[in-house]
This record gives structure tokens, C-alpha cells and sequence, in this order.
């Protein structure tokens, strides 16, 4: 779990590799000029991300609380006492300081969080497995592959499986019941989890869509090919989306940061944890 203090420290260092690309963006003189700017985009993503991991793990788990019976699990214990010892360890467990460092010096993508969406995806309905399966083919992918056009082509899954869910009458029952809520109510809930479902998704896929150049391919022009190449180029084509994106969650974390709430929303996840129908498998 990310502390209060190593999630401010990660947003600033976030904000200064932010800046500095918008420095180089202004003084643009050269083509390794602009592939600088690259990696300190990158940078500020993969450091924004980083920040956020506790709530990313919370998320893409969270699905498993909205479309499942805890009785209708009972012979899948080995798959939840998995996912609750991960789930422990990103979003309930204090990293020590070798595990800081750990996390300062490794991309995200071979943290708990591929291990967490590949369990979870086992226990959930089949069109929100079709999204996992993507993101994790998406991880999986050589870095120098992804693209911004299947980042895109992802996030339109996730519309499609939340709408596939809004129209099911058999999950507006099943929530109903499972948490004594009136039917009627059940697609505001579908619709608010989607809203936040889409947003942690999207960063997300942005951290790994630049992992590659945050690794430094987009610094050092040694030993690069043309998958190289062509992966900084596409980039550079959607390089408008990524500011936009990053001065978003700029924002948002910055306001996180001035109000001190980071430790209170931890608070908060830990007591959601102890209320839901699976808090046996977290410990305590």
C-alpha cells in the first residue's frame, strides 16, 4: 500500500517531469528535443500511477463484490484466499522501505496489479472478462507494440460490457438481492461503478501505453529500432490526448495532496473492505 506521505512525494515528482515536458514543449529545437518531452511525459505518468496503485487494486477487484454471491463461491476458495493475499498486500499492507524502493525502480505493470485482474477475471460474468482478458493481453504486449488506437479500441469494451449490464434484468435482481436494494436503483449503481470503472481503467492503460518510453527509449537514441521508432511516432500523434490527460490528473491529485485526505481514504477503503459479503478473505 502507497502511504500518505509516498503518494505525495510520487504526485510531486509526478507534477516536475510534467512541467518540464511543457518547458521543452515551448523550446522545441531538435528531434531528440521532442522525444525528451516524451519520456518526461511518461515519467509523470508512470509517477501519477504509481501514486494511485492502492485505489487501482481496490477497482479492478471491486467488480468481483457487484456480480457475485458469496455463497455461489464456495468451491472457488483457493481463488479468493489468492486474491485476498494480493488485495492485502496493494491496498491494506504498508510497503516497507525495500519495497519503496522496489516500486520507485519497477513499472507498474509487473506489480500485483496483472496478478489481481488475471484472478479476478476468473469469477466474473463473461463480458467484463472479455475487458480484463484485453487489458491483460494488453500488459502482456511487447512494450514497443502498444498503441494509443488499442488503448482506445479497450475503453470502447468497457462501455459495451456496462451497457450489456444496464439492459440485464438477471443483474438488476442478483444486486437486489445480494444487498436488499430496490431493483429500480440498481442501474444507478451500475452506471456510478461505471463512471469509475472508466476512469481508473483509462489511467491505467495510459501508464502502460507509455511505459516503454518512461524505460527510456524515449531518452537515449542508442540501441533503438525501428519498432522503436514507431512506437515513439504514435506518441507523438496523440501527444494532445496525453497532455490533456495528465494536466487532468494533475489536478486532481495536487487537490488531493493540499487537503490531506489521502489517509482518510485508505480509512475509508479499509472500512468498505470489512463491509462487504467478502471480508473473510482480507483478513483482518
Amino acid at each position: 500500500m502507497v502511504t500518505s506521505d509516498t503518494f505525495s512525494e510520487l504526485v510531486e515528482d509526478g507534477i516536475t517531469d510534467l512541467e518540464v515536458a511543457k518547458d521543452i514543449e515551448r523550446n522545441l529545437t531538435s528531434k531528440e528535443k521532442e522525444n525528451r518531452k516524451i519520456f518526461h511525459l511518461a515519467s509523470s505518468a508512470e509517477k501519477f500511477s504509481k501514486a494511485l496503485l492502492s485505489i487501482y487494486g481496490l477497482t479492478v477487484v471491486f467488480p468481483l463484490f457487484i456480480f457475485n454471491k458469496l455463497e455461489d463461491l464456495k468451491d472457488k476458495q483457493d481463488l479468493l484466499a489468492k486474491i485476498g493475499e494480493l488485495l492485502r498486500k496493494v491496498v491494506l499492507t504498508p510497503f516497507d522501505e525495500e519495497e519503496l524502493r522496489r516500486l520507485a525502480h519497477k513499472p507498474i505493470s509487473q506489480s500485483e496489479l496483472k496478478e489481481l485482474m488475471y484472478y479476478t477475471e476468473k469469477l466474473l460474468p463473461e463480458e467484463l472478462r472479455k475487458v480484463y482478458s484485453r487489458v491483460i493481453n494488453y500488459i502482456n504486449l511487447d512494450l514497443k507494440r502498444r498503441t494509443y488506437e488499442e488503448l482506445e479500441s479497450i475503453m470502447d469494451e468497457v462501455d459495451k460490457a456496462f451497457s450489456f449490464f444496464k439492459l440485464k434484468d438477471f443483474f438488476r435482481g442478483l444486486i437486489a438481492d445480494m444487498y436488499k436494494t430496490d431493483p429500480t436503483a440498481v442501474v444507478d449503481l451500475i452506471v456510478s461503478f461505471n463512471t469509475i470503472f472508466n476512469d481508473v481503467l483509462k489511467k491505467i492503460l495510459y501508464m502502460l501505453y507509455l511505459e516503454h518510453a518512461a524505460g527510456g527509449v524515449a531518452r537515449y537514441s542508442v540501441g533503438r529500432d525501428k519498432a522503436d521508432e514507431q512506437y515513439l511516432n504514435n506518441i507523438k500523434e496523440h501527444q494532445k490526448q496525453i497532455f490533456k490527460f495528465l494536466e487532468e490528473e494533475r489536478i486532481i491529485l495536487q487537490g488531493l495532496v493540499e487537503a490531506s485526505v489521502f489517509n482518510d481514504g485508505l480509512g475509508n477503503i479499509r472500512e468498505l473492505f470489512e463491509k462487504t459479503p467478502f471480508h473473510k478473505i482480507f483478513g483482518k
